[in-house]
């Protein structure tokens, strides 16, 4: 009886051992699949002008990259950074992806354009432009103004990735587990017969 005790310990400390060291293969095998989303520019500086005089109107193709693992949605967000607030809120801004105007009026009107898509491995030239309106007076002379934008990418990291079949994340846990808790209950049954037997 005592010697029968023991066996069953010793099985159940084994097949713990077996899920302790199978799981861990698991979340390793299906991490071999995790991607990225990864958003870029070029160029890093959309504008660099100097000397503008009312009237002057300055573009710049100005390329989004997805060079990440996923499709995703793109927003960009601009304002103003540093300098002049009276001749940011007088430069007229605009964005074109070839014909089709994204945005056109004041930078101060400018807040978030809609959400764009962009696929993975791909890119999207924007053209921007930004004009210092020709009835602008002597009062914007000498100064000066720096406006940050900001590209926001949101993506869904659950997109399969390759041949579009889902992670094979099985391995022989799964049976290992229920050969054991087969050979439990067997035990338990044969356990509980011999007792039977001696108690009788």
């Amino acid at each position: 009886m005592i010697q029968f005790k023991t066996g069953v310990t010793i099985y159940l400390i084994f097949l713990i051992t077996v899920l302790l060291f199978q799981v861990p293969s698991m979340v390793t095998e299906a991490s071999k699949n995790e991607g990225k989303i990864d958003i870029s520019t070029n160029p890093s500086m959309i504008f660099d002008i100097k000397n503008m005089k009312p009237g002057d109107e300055e573009n710049s193709t100005f390329t989004i990259l997805n060079k990440g693992d996923f499709d995703f949605k793109y927003h960009i967000k601009a304002g103003h950074e540093s300098g002049s607030i009276q001749l940011f809120n007088n430069l007229i801004f605009s964005i074109r992806e070839g014909d089709n105007e994204i945005f056109n009026g004041p930078f101060n009107d400018f807040n978030v354009i809609e959400s764009r898509i962009l696929k993975k491995k791909t890119q999207e030239p924007l053209i921007f432009s930004v004009k210092l309106p020709i009835q602008s007076g002597n009062e914007y002379q000498g100064l000066s103004t720096k406006v940050k934008f900001d590209f926001i990418a949101e993506g869904d990291t659950s997109v399969n990735i390759g041949n579009n079949n889902l992670p094979n994340t099985a391995t022989n846990s799964f049976n290992l587990v229920f050969i054991g808790l087969l050979l439990i209950v067997l035990g338990s049954i044969f356990y509980l017969i011999r007792r039977k037997k001696v108690d009788v």
